[in-house]
């Protein structure tokens, strides 16, 4: 039988020191001298991870154990780690709790584009085998934005990793629109926002924030709101004579986009209308852009008024 293992910490960075190795299938059960102990399986794992952002340092957890299993059934542990690479990349026992056994995080030390291969050990009660834990870092370049005209932000990815793009006002909850920026693409999107801050990102690395404080675009307020009106009994027709693609729900009391009040939802288009029924004496409704932007809410009242039109309720 082969002598424990032993862990190392030094610097953050695990080191493997082994007093001596494990015979592996070789190994004798100490349960039945005459059975040999079946070694773990190791299969290795992989990881894609970001370099040194140059919004705050952002690290990632993979568990080495995920895709090892022990042909004895017992379970497995990780018992060591052994990384040359300490100058580029850090590998430390644990993470996130609740921590799971074999979790490691990883973090980078350069914003460079690389790849590092490190050794690490697995044992169950008998033996012990070695698997590759291979790291691809890749470099974070921040994305870039500029006004081209009044209202028309363009961003542009200089990366070789897809971001993705948020734009609005500071709170994660006044989102004004979302997207994919492909790397090395450019986009350019409208804005309704005089001042507008923006945040992208490739797998929770940041690629870059911002703040642009004159857009040249007239606030959102005065972006046109949607229209409801009643058309006839129980019917209401709602107009969206905006340039933006309108998310409505209606029901009753609505305070939010969903729950048990809502009695349905419609998408417009710009420029577009529809025509709802309801059983409702009072509909409510909200509408919004897509990721945020308000595009209205309000009552149409009186539905069950015979009167075949009656006047428009603005948002």
């Amino acid at each position: 039988m082969s002598a424990l293992t032993r862990l190392q910490r030094s610097l953050g960075v695990v080191a493997l020191v082994v007093t001596s190795t494990a015979a592996g299938a070789g190994a004798v059960s100490a349960a039945d001298p005459e059975q040999p102990a079946a070694p773990p399986v190791v299969t290795g794992e992989s990881v894609e991870i970001g370099g040194v952002p140059r919004h705050g340092y952002t690290r990632s957890y993979t568990n080495l154990l995920a895709n090892d299993h022990d042909p004895n059934g017992g379970s497995l542990t990780l018992c060591g780690i052994d990384n040359p690479h300490e100058d580029a990349i850090s590998v430390s026992l644990g993470g996130r709790p609740p921590a799971e056994p074999g979790l490691v995080s990883i973090g980078a030390h350069l914003n460079e584009t690389a790849t590092y291969e490190i050794t690490y050990s697995v044992c169950n009660e008998q033996a012990g085998a070695e698997g590759i834990l291979t790291v691809d870092v890749f470099r974070v370049d921040p994305v870039e934005v500029q006004v081209v005209s009044p209202g028309r932000l363009e961003f542009t990815n200089p990366g070789t990793r897809a971001v993705i793009v948020t734009y609005g006002r500071r709170t994660d909850r006044s989102l004004d629109g979302r997207f994919r920026l492909a790397p090395a693409a450019t986009r350019v999107v409208t804005v309704h926002r005089s001042t507008i801050h923006w945040y992208a990102h490739h797998l929770d690395y940041p690629a870059g924030a911002g703040r642009i404080d004159n857009t040249g675009a007239a606030d959102h307020a005065e972006v046109p709101k949607l229209v409801a009106e009643a058309i006839g009994p129980y019917r209401v027709r709602f107009t969206n004579p905006g340039g933006l693609r309108a998310l409505i729900v209606y029901g009753k009391a609505l305070r939010q986009l969903k729950g048990p009040k809502v009695d349905g939802s419609v998408e417009l288009a710009a420029g577009a209308s529809t025509v709802i029924r309801t059983r409702r004496d009072v509909l409510a409704y909200r509408s919004k852009a897509p990721y945020g932007l308000s595009l209205g809410h309000g009552r149409v009242r009186h539905l069950g008024d015979p009167r075949p039109v009656q006047r428009p309720t603005r948002g």
